[in-house]
């Protein structure tokens, strides 16, 4: 009953007509804000119970944008262990929220989906651990949404750039790309698409 009346707190969930109950207190929003508008802490303190268990939750391979930015004297570091925990929290988190499936294709090979970043890792330090700065997207998507190919409304239809348009055409590129605009992509369970993020992603990463 108590996580329940942290429901009547989910945007998300009033979006879909949840309200929870309605005993809710201001104990339960002080609780309810301390986690949600701290999401890398929440993720550490996640990943420290789970090894405490004995079930931590681990990322073998991080995206290369991460691998960047971590310095060859680092790979052992406390500060890798923190990377790691972080992106391990986040791509659960995000996949889980989808279904396992891309929201754009509904493709479900868990091995093929990445938790792609709405505003990229390299350009936020708040967010990194955001859920609702996340989208579950299959390799190839993922790869259009980083660099801009694609991009979504306000209302979660799928852009394409102008040059996709332009590109020669193939069943891949009809079927994947063309085919896709206009349509609303999979909306998740829980952490819908931060607004800002995607207004974002829009105007800085989306080429129009």
């Amino acid at each position: 009953m108590k996580l329940v009346n942290f429901a009547s707190f989910d945007p998300v969930l009033r979006e879909r007509g949840i309200r929870g109950l309605a005993g809710a207190g201001a104990g339960d929003r002080l609780v309810w804000d301390e986690f949600s508008g701290h999401w890398e802490e929440l993720a550490l303190q996640s990943a420290q119970i789970k090894s405490s268990l004995g079930e931590e939750n681990k990322t073998d391979e991080l995206p290369d944008f991460i691998l960047k930015e971590i310095h060859p004297d680092q790979t052992e570091s406390k500060s890798l262990v923190k990377i790691r925990r972080v992106q391990g929290f986040f791509r659960d988190a995000v996949l889980s929220s989808y279904e396992y499936q891309c929201a754009f294709c509904g493709f479900a090979v868990v091995p093929m989906l990445n938790a792609s970043h709405i505003i990229p890792w390299s350009r936020t330090t708040t967010q990194r651990a955001d859920p609702q700065n996340g989208l579950a997207l299959c390799a190839f998507h993922d790869r259009a949404f980083d660099r801009g190919f694609m991009s979504l409304q306000p209302d979660l239809q799928i852009m394409l750039s102008p040059e996709v348009k332009k590109a020669k055409p193939s069943k891949m590129h009809q079927v994947s790309l063309l085919g896709l605009e206009g349509k609303v992509m999979t909306a998740p369970i829980r952490f819908l698409p931060d607004n800002a993020a995607l207004d974002y992603h829009r105007a800085n990463i989306f080429r129009s």
